[in-house]
């Protein structure tokens, strides 16, 4: 496959406190590895990104920019065409079993007053489009299609990279491949491994005009019920509702958008209020997506090499903040390597100053999992509290997520 360079008008960058001998090499073109090229561009350094597929697109549904992520993307110049495609709620809602709303996380204005930035909800395939359209006119980064990288090795000054194509020389490797990454298992001493969760969320889009009025809206909803969960909002400007429902199962492989039964869905569904039972089985299909976590305390770098977002630390989706993690790594990881003044040190300095958040990250997504599927007693106690709680309680939670900036 022949690389695409891209040839636009470069504009004045920051000088790079090392001087690189040779590219960045990227492996994955999804979220993580598109934003670290950018970041990477934007601080003078320039890369080549391996997509294994032939083309930079994402089969999976919606997704959930938060304050934190949004002033991320901004700052690489993205703000515009996030706020052109995405849509920004007006608020969280919490629904009981019955339907009934327990407690509403202000959004809006309320998230700019408070957190500095709004919050969005998009397709992943319209972030993808947005990033992709961005490398591809920068100057500073080489987009490989349809090349995968498979093995690396250091060398005396860089590091050498094999790929479905050939050999690729670089400064460093950064591993963008996800939650069941490849390179992974690859880099030397003791890592993390993709654990499945026994959990699986199916995912579908319904046409708006498919959807009960009652059911519409610029919200986001989630819908609370013994052992699952729902949620729904709007992606494509209004055009679909996206849909997420998490349930248990021990059902795995390795793949994204593995298509659902209708009995599957029948069943996750036999719970919940009927507009909603009604709203899934209107569905016109479900793929199934099992859950498999990473865990973050474990290493992500050696030497010239270093796992970024899901690769390094594949979260549950409960805090709705994997893009965002991968997109704040990414930053990261790319003003550490500008800094210098060694690769090795540079990738060190951004494993520990990002493992902290990680890790909190984690255990916060695995706490909202079991409070959302709680039964019985313990459900009644959770909804009379979420009832009761006084306003903007809920925002203060969030506070520590949604207020991050890039440190100095």
């Amino acid at each position: 496959m022949v690389p695409q360079r891209n040839a636009s008008a470069t504009q004045d960058r920051p000088t790079p406190a090392w001087t690189p001998g040779g590219p960045v090499v990227i492996a994955g073109g999804g979220i993580a590895g598109l934003t670290a090229a950018l970041a990477l561009a934007r601080r003078g350094i320039s890369s080549v990104l391996h997509e294994r597929a032939e083309a930079f697109t994402e089969v999976g549904a919606g997704l959930q920019i938060s304050p934190n992520a949004f002033r991320a993307l901004d700052a690489l110049g993205l703000g515009a065409a996030i706020t052109a495609k995405g849509t920004a709620p007006e608020a969280v809602d919490l629904h009981g079993l019955d339907g009934r709303v327990l407690a509403s996380i202000p959004l809006g204005e309320a998230a700019v007053t408070r957190w500095g930035a709004p919050y969005f909800v998009l397709h992943r395939a319209d972030l993808i489009a947005i990033l992709a359209e961005a490398a591809e006119a920068e100057p500073a980064i080489t987009l490989v299609r349809g090349v995968a990288v498979e093995d690396f090795a250091e060398a005396p000054g860089g590091v050498t990279v094999s790929t479905t194509a050939g050999t690729v020389e670089g400064e460093a490797l950064i591993a963008a491949d996800g939650v069941w990454s490849r390179l992974r298992p690859r880099m030397p001493g003791p890592r993390s491994t993709a654990r499945p969760t026994g959990k699986l969320a199916y995912r579908t889009l319904i046409p708006a005009d498919a959807v009960a009025p009652p059911m519409r809206g610029d919200r986001v909803h989630a819908h609370l019920a013994p052992g699952a969960h729902v949620v729904r909002y709007p992606v494509l400007g209004g055009r679909f509702m996206n849909v997420v429902a998490v349930a248990a199962s021990a059902w795995f492989v390795e793949d994204w958008a593995s298509p659902a039964g209708v009995s599957e869905i029948e069943a996750l569904s036999k719970d919940f209020d009927k507009p909603l039972r009604d709203l899934l089985l209107s569905a016109p299909k479900w793929t199934r997506w099992p859950l498999s976590t990473v865990d973050a305390s474990g290493s992500w770098t050696a030497g010239r090499v270093a796992l970024i977002g899901d690769a390094a630390h594949a979260s549950l989706p409960f805090a709705a903040q994997g893009a965002a993690l991968a997109i704040e790594d990414a930053t990261v990881l790319a003003a550490r390597l500008a800094g210098g003044p060694t690769v090795a040190k540079a990738l060190a300095a951004y494993e520990e100053e990002r493992r902290h958040r990680a890790v909190a990250v984690q255990k916060v997504s695995v706490r909202n999992g079991e409070i959302y599927h709680l039964s019985g007693i313990a459900a009644k106690t959770r909804n009379l509290t979420l009832s009761m709680l006084p306003r903007g309680a809920l925002m203060e939670q969030l506070d520590w997520i949604y207020e991050w900036r890039l440190p100095a």
